[in-house]
C-alpha cells in the first residue's frame, strides 16, 4: 500500500499553486531563488486516475479530519488527556489543528493507493 497525505485539491482550482515559503511566511518564489521552499498543492484527481489505469485500487481521496477521525483520533486523544491532564489543553490544540476545515482538517488530502486484492484500509 502507499498511502499519501499533502496539501492539495480534488479538482482543479484553475490556478498555480506555486508557493514559497521562508521563516514560515509566504514569500514571491522568485525573490530570493535558493533561500525559500518551493512548493505546490497536489492534484489528488489525477494521482487517483493515473492509479486506477496503473491497475491500483484507490481509496479516497478525503480530507485528512475524514481520515484521522475514521481511525479514532477523537478517541485517542480524549484517552491521551485523560491519562495525562497536564497535557490536556495542548492536546486540545493539536487535534484542532489537524482536523479543524479552517486549519489542517480540510486543506490536506489523503488516498491510498493498493493492490484491488487487498481489503480497504482503516480511515476511508
Amino acid at each position: 500500500r502507499a498511502l499519501l497525505i499533502d496539501y492539495g485539491y480534488v479538482r482543479p482550482e484553475g490556478a498555480d499553486t506555486l508557493q514559497a515559503l521562508k521563516a514560515h511566511a509566504h514569500v514571491d518564489p522568485l525573490e530570493a531563488p535558493g533561500a525559500a521552499d518551493l512548493t505546490a498543492h497536489v492534484d489528488f484527481a489525477r494521482v487517483a486516475h493515473l492509479a486506477q489505469q496503473a491497475g491500483l485500487a484507490v481509496h479516497g481521496p478525503v480530507t485528512q479530519a475524514s481520515f484521522l477521525r475514521g481511525l479514532g483520533v477523537e478517541f485517542r486523544a480524549e484517552a491521551l488527556a485523560r491519562a495525562n491532564p497536564e497535557h490536556a489543553e495542548r492536546l486540545a490544540r493539536e487535534l484542532r489543528r489537524l482536523t479543524h476545515p479552517e486549519e489542517m482538517g480540510a486543506l490536506f488530502k489523503v488516498i491510498c493507493l493498493s493492490s484491488p486484492k487487498l481489503p480497504p484500509p482503516a480511515g476511508f
